[in-house]
């Protein structure tokens, strides 16, 4: 209830009893501890971890497409160089993934 969430946040704020935190300093191991161990700080560690992890594949999915970038430029290079008709049977389908992987492990060779 809203007066039980008005309580509680009045005796955090005032109690050390309540909250062990109140005059500690961050830098404190026991603020940590102290702090993990209430509910709501639960949930925010619980979904800063979940961020995290997000995060993380995120950047490993952003590795991934500037790579394919880097190999799709060298293709198109690469496709320059070729004769027209090899151009005209290859760019119809160079968007696709299969036909990408197929020429970059041509390249790679």
């Amino acid at each position: 209830t809203k007066s039980g969430k008005k309580k509680q946040l009045q005796l955090d704020s005032t109690d050390p009893r309540h909250n062990p935190n109140l005059n500690r300093d961050q830098n404190d191991p026991e603020f940590w501890y102290h702090a993990a161990r209430k509910p709501f700080n639960k949930a925010l560690l619980r979904t800063e971890q979940h961020w995290n992890s997000r995060r993380e594949v995120w950047l490993k999915q952003f590795e991934q497409v500037k790579d394919m970038n880097q190999k799709r430029e060298l293709l198109a290079e690469l496709l320059e160089d070729c004769s027209t008709e090899v151009k005209r049977l290859v760019a119809p389908i160079l968007h696709f993934n299969i036909t990408m992987k197929v020429l970059t492990g041509f390249v790679e060779k």
